[in-house]
């Protein structure tokens, strides 16, 4: 199978956002013909397909983040080949059974997290079975448990919050860029705030101060 990856878009940017694609699986297409619009953190990109061929996978839907050098699509062939990796089961996925174990899985967080944190996600299976039951991305959630775990109250917390405000709105593009990187100034730079007192009582009155 011959995979053809995401290339770099312009100036190292390390991902784009799929906006449309313009062809289907099952497809044939000609070389230079544009297959897919792609949207980075400073415009969006038509891209053209590098070969003339048959499409038989996409690797990702409208909305999804691809990272540069990761497969965007695969045409039949021989040229190239992907290695398939298993996917792990989650044992709290299982409809009507929430498993009730206290081992404390840890995942990797997105790029930008509404909290700000910079660290992985750590959840019980039981919780994160909650919180997918609930709706609650794992990602907006601030963990008050030991370690900075997630806890069941937490998922509780954030799903009530939603339910107030309706359902979150991802960042696309050029806002998504800027909350992360003031997510990240956030996180890095000290907040810094400086008082000082002045003593003026032996200002001369005939002095104007906005000369």
């Amino acid at each position: 199978m011959s995979i053809f990856k995401l290339p770099d878009l312009g100036e190292g940017l390390p991902e784009a956002e799929i906006v449309e694609w313009f062809i289907n699986e099952g497809d044939t297409v000609d070389v230079d013909k544009n297959i897919v619009s792609m949207e980075t953190a400073k415009a969006i990109v038509d891209i053209p397909s590098p070969q003339a061929g048959k499409i038989i996978k996409f690797f990702g839907q409208p909305g999804d983040i691809i990272h540069t050098g990761d497969p965007l699509l695969e045409f039949a062939g021989d040229e190239a080949r992907v290695e398939k990796t298993a996917t792990r089961k989650d044992s709290g996925t299982v409809v009507g059974e929430i498993k009730s174990g206290e081992k404390i899985y840890t995942e990797t967080p997105r790029q930008f997290s509404a909290s700000g944190r910079n660290v992985a996600i750590k959840v019980t299976p039981a919780v994160r079975a909650l919180a997918r039951r609930m709706g609650v991305d794992l990602s907006v959630v601030s963990p008050s448990g030991p370690n900075d775990t997630i806890i069941a109250s937490d998922i509780e917390r954030v799903a009530g919050i939603l339910k107030q405000v309706g359902e979150l709105e991802p960042l696309r593009g050029v806002r998504r860029a800027m909350a992360n990187a003031m997510s990240s100034a956030h996180a890095e730079v000290v907040s810094v705030t400086i008082n000082d007192d002045a003593d003026i009582n032996a200002w001369s009155e005939s002095f104007d101060v906005s000369a």
